[in-house]
């Protein structure tokens, strides 16, 4: 698998580790479950979550009465880090 994968990013002029990180992401998500209208970053950030179920339910549910998923909400809901952090007041902290 390793070598099709390096093959193919060499043919196609990318990284290995964005070609591997690329069909991980595609693998948690199948066809059928992806969400028209969500960025890819935000699949590959919800990819995290283990359970399949849980997964595909959450990318219908944006946080906090939101219409759409951001990269940060995602990173909140996998508890990773935030670009934007945000004060417990719900004010953005100075960069």
């Amino acid at each position: 698998m390793t070598t099709t994968l390096t093959r193919l990013a060499e043919d196609i002029g990318l990284k290995f580790s964005t070609v591997k990180s690329a069909r991980w992401t595609s693998s948690r998500w199948p066809a059928d479950r992806r969400q028209k209208g969500v960025s890819y970053t935000v699949h590959r950030i919800l990819a995290y979550i283990e359970n399949d179920q849980e997964r595909f339910d959450a990318i219908f549910t944006p946080p906090g009465g939101k219409a759409r998923w951001t990269p940060d909400d995602a990173s909140r809901r996998v508890g990773n880090r935030v670009e934007t952090p945000v004060a417990a007041q719900g004010r953005e902290q100075p960069a």
